[in-house]
């Protein structure tokens, strides 16, 4: 038992295996140190903690392996994925990655930015469509694969684009305000987006965006956030 923690021996084996040296190096730290060797000390357990989770994770992906049949590759599927990733070559003569990125940066920065209204974000989604269809034209004017970060662009704008799609469509049906998105057009938090996300998925060959519901939080964190969330009056004399 860790200074101000809780036993672990009530535990089920697996989970005192997963957390039992992170809490062995955490109580090697003193409860209470200087300023100037707090944030090493903090520094250094987190830096333990992730490198425990990390070696416990490639672990449970070992065991996994073993156990798990091996994949039977499709051939066709490799050959497509091979003419998708060099198709950039095919078309020396394409648009640049480069200016498709550019503008890409510049129409999430002014239309899905902090400060959000329902216009800019609609203005921001017809401009990536109209990128999508240009990042179809893409190519590379010169190189090999070797080495190549041009190539490596070409083939970062669909994700690029994904993100910043699912981002503004998102933002466009969250209709409040809470932490850094900012909806001018709907200042105030709407205690109904606190309790759903906002998952994305493909539907066909559009993007298609529902509500599901978060699991109900425990009683204990809810009023710590009631409490962050809900301001107090300020009394003035």
């Amino acid at each position: 038992q860790a200074s101000g923690g809780s036993s672990t021996t009530a535990m089920p084996a697996w989970q005192r295996a997963l957390i039992q040296p992170a809490v062995t190096g955490a109580a090697g730290m003193p409860g209470y140190s200087p300023v100037n060797q707090a944030p090493r000390n903090m520094a250094a357990t987190a830096a333990e903690q992730s490198a425990m989770g990390a070696s416990n994770a490639g672990l449970g992906a070992a065991d996994y392996a073993k156990s798990a049949p091996s994949p039977r590759p499709d051939g066709r599927e490799i050959e497509e994925a091979a003419s998708i990733v060099s198709a950039p070559f095919d078309r020396p003569d394409g648009e640049s990655p480069y200016d498709i990125q550019r503008d890409l940066q510049t129409a999430m920065s002014e239309f899905v930015g902090i400060f959000r209204t329902e216009a800019d974000l609609e203005e921001g989604l017809r401009r990536i469509e109209t990128l999508k269809a240009r990042a179809k034209t893409v190519g590379v004017a010169e190189g090999t694969r070797l080495y190549n970060p041009g190539w490596h662009l070409a083939l970062d704008l669909k994700n690029l684009l994904i993100v910043s799609e699912a981002i503004a469509r998102a933002a466009l049906l969250r209709k409040e305000s809470r932490g850094a998105h900012s909806r001018l057009d709907h200042p105030k938090t709407d205690s109904h987006f606190g309790k759903v996300n906002l998952a994305v998925r493909n539907v066909g060959e559009r993007m298609e965006v529902r509500e599901t519901p978060l699991l109900e939080m425990p009683a204990e964190l809810k009023k710590v956030y009631d409490e962050v969330e809900t301001p107090k009056a300020v009394k003035v004399p």
